[in-house]
């Protein structure tokens, strides 16, 4: 294992994010806040760790995909690790673990937050916590790879690791031209909605910070009330709207710059998605009507906001749905499960995923039938052959036993059974709203420890697919002979 390179890279990545830091440090600076100079020594202690590394480390060699695995998994805790100083210097969080958390929820684009009264937050450690959603959106690992020198195959693998992304789709021959477009797609998106916010009445730098939460489908917000706190129809609209983008593929976007806007309308993934959330609005608002004593328009924009929100992971509340019928409820917890599309910034097990399985249960029946014809199992008119198909059962029983497995545990802890599954969802979906206990009304401020440490690996674990984390707790994957 090449420990050495690893460092180096590690070093190249931890340096450009420690000075990101400075972005909230001026910005406190510039109100003159107390926080500038914690915020400062925040960004000092993480350049200086990079810049350690840089100096122990070496760019030579070859990465393995054993190494991808292990600078993607070092990466992200990493990021959480450093993205917890600045809590911790400015006051704001007394305790590490809680200080970990909150990056973390950032970071993952969860959303989840220990910080109870925002109000008395200052606006530099709020930027930071904003941007810590953002930076995590479009992934730590496709950050960095525009920051390395050509490495050949090793681009192609920290890519293939990040990525969570397994359609069958043309590809554009460099990875980090894709990168790169992405990214100029990422800002361009970021910034089209702040100005937006701001023209539909949002105060500029809460504009800003929803701009940086909502485009990532991150959640956090800079008012107590979440979205409730603020007035007016249209903000809501735009964010609906930014929700739904930043839960679509990606990929999409590159083919629409390209002149190939059908296959925008064409993507079998994009129609079922949004099938899915005109359903789930429909459903919801009829049982807010009939079941919650709800007038009708307003249950049709709770029920449609709240709709986008769960379902692209974002989890901006403007009411106290844990008030709701629990038929309304349980939607809500089915659209945390199931999540946006691949290779988008949402969370959960991701629409294709859920697709391409209901084909493999619809060809299962049908073999029943006839046991001697072949099923060929299909997507946007792409045959899946079975090694895809494999990824997808091995995933979501990974998926299921995590959940199962911390549901349990949290149950074990004291918590009602439901509350135990919302907030173990909304941790490995990447929600962060959840039910009960853990509403949002009460949150995760008041949670044991071990508790939010628990929760802290669900929301990585979920982040990264499972699987680039997955690897590490393999004993096989430590072994020096062992060839990857």
């Amino acid at each position: 294992m090449n420990i050495k390179m690893l460092l180096s890279i590690l070093g190249r990545f931890l340096v450009p994010y420690g000075a990101a830091m400075l972005a909230p440090c001026l910005v406190a600076f510039g109100y003159r806040e107390s926080e500038a100079l914690p915020l400062g020594v925040g960004a000092v202690v993480t350049v200086l760790a990079g810049l350690v590394f840089l100096w122990r480390g070496n760019m030579e060699g070859k990465m393995s995909v054993k190494e991808g695995y292990l600078v993607v998994a070092g990466a992200w805790i990493a990021a959480c690790i450093m993205g917890a100083v600045p809590y911790v210097t400015t006051g704001v969080l007394s305790s590490g673990v809680d200080a970990i958390f909150e990056a973390t929820a950032g970071f993952t684009t969860t959303g989840a937050s220990v910080l109870t009264d925002l109000e008395s937050v200052s606006r530099g450690v709020l930027l930071w916590r904003s941007m810590s959603n953002w930076l995590g959106g479009m992934g730590v690992i496709m950050l960095f790879i525009l920051l390395l020198p050509n490495m050949g195959i090793s681009t192609v693998t920290l890519y293939n690791t990040e990525a969570a992304d397994f359609m069958p789709q043309k590809v554009m021959p460099k990875i980090k031209d894709k990168v790169v477009l992405l990214w100029k797609i990422y800002v361009g998106l970021t910034v089209a909605v702040a100005i937006a916010l701001v023209m539909a009445g949002m105060p500029f730098y809460d504009a800003v910070n929803h701009a940086l939460t909502s485009v990532c489908t991150g959640g956090f917000s800079t008012s107590s009330q979440g979205i409730g706190g603020y007035h007016g129809a249209a903000i809501g609209i735009v964010l609906m709207i930014t929700m739904v983008l930043g839960s679509t593929n990606f990929t999409l976007f590159i083919a629409v710059l390209q002149k190939n806007g059908r296959e925008l309308f064409r993507n079998l993934e994009l129609r079922a998605y949004l099938l899915i959330m005109l359903g789930a609005a429909a459903l919801i608002g009829a049982n807010l009507v009939l079941a919650g004593g709800v007038r009708v328009d307003q249950a049709l924009w709770q029920a449609s906001f709240h709709t986008v929100s769960f379902g692209s992971s974002t989890a901006y509340v403007t009411v106290d749905y844990d008030t709701w019928p629990g038929f309304s409820k349980l939607i809500l917890f089915l659209l945390m499960a199931v999540g946006g599309c691949a290779s988008s910034t949402a969370g959960g097990m991701k629409v294709s995923r859920v697709l391409v399985l209901g084909k493999m249960a619809v060809a299962f029946v049908k073999k029943a039938i006839h046991p001697k014809q072949i099923q060929p199992i299909k997507l946007g008119g792409h045959t899946l052959g079975e090694p895809l198909q494999n990824a997808v059962s091995q995933f979501f029983f990974l998926f299921a036993a995590l959940f199962v497995v911390s549901s349990l545990i949290m149950s074990a802890l004291g918590y009602e059974p439901f509350e135990a599954m919302g907030v173990t969802l909304s941790a490995l979906g990447n929600t962060g709203s959840a039910f009960g206990a853990f509403g949002p009304s009460e949150g995760v401020a008041e949670a044991a420890m071990g508790v939010k440490l628990l929760l802290c690996c669900n929301m990585l674990f979920g982040r990264l697919e499972i699987i680039a984390l997955a690897v590490l707790v393999i004993p096989d994957f430590w072994k020096r002979r062992k060839t990857w």
